[in-house]
């Protein structure tokens, strides 16, 4: 009989390493589709960036009698459609003038010295830049306004 009550104890913990070992790879297997999601998403949303980034020079190189045109305003349109659907997806613009200078989403072309400046910031976006959640899809790409690089100001003497 108490074989037969090691035997039944080994079964039932065989089968809970078994439960075990199925949570587990049920856990790995959910988080692996999850990440390949994400992934295919931000895959999906890098490849619209260049649509976007010609639409925005596009729209910026608008001749001024042009701009009520109805195919110029049909463009805009789109344009603005396209960045609300982003939006609405959780993807924010990264990059506005005057705004500090961070190189986790800035990524600067060019570096202008200016005397009156006392904190590197954005002067001019080149390109923007784009993330969802904390993961940033792009970076912007901006001219930046800083102190001289010797840390010197005109008024040093």
């Amino acid at each position: 009989m108490a074989d037969v009550a090691t035997q039944h104890e080994e079964c039932i913990a065989q089968l809970q390493r078994e439960r075990a070992d199925f949570l587990n790879y049920k856990r790995r297997v959910d988080r692996e589709r999850a990440e390949d999601r994400s992934r295919t998403r931000e895959e999906l949303l890098r490849d619209l960036l260049p649509a976007i980034d010609d639409l925005d020079r596009t729209l910026g190189a608008f001749p001024a009698e042009l701009r009520s045109h109805p195919w110029a305003e049909g463009i805009a349109l789109a344009h603005q459609h396209l960045l609300d659907a982003l939006r609405q997806a959780g993807v924010e613009r990264l990059g506005m003038e005057g705004e500090p200078f961070d190189p986790s989403v800035h990524d600067a072309v060019v570096y202008t010295e200016r005397p009156d400046v006392t904190e590197p910031q954005v002067e001019e976006v080149v390109r923007q830049g784009y993330r969802t959640g904390s993961r940033v899809l792009r970076a912007a790409q901006v001219v930046v306004a800083g102190p001289p690089r010797n840390g010197r100001h005109s008024n040093d003497g």
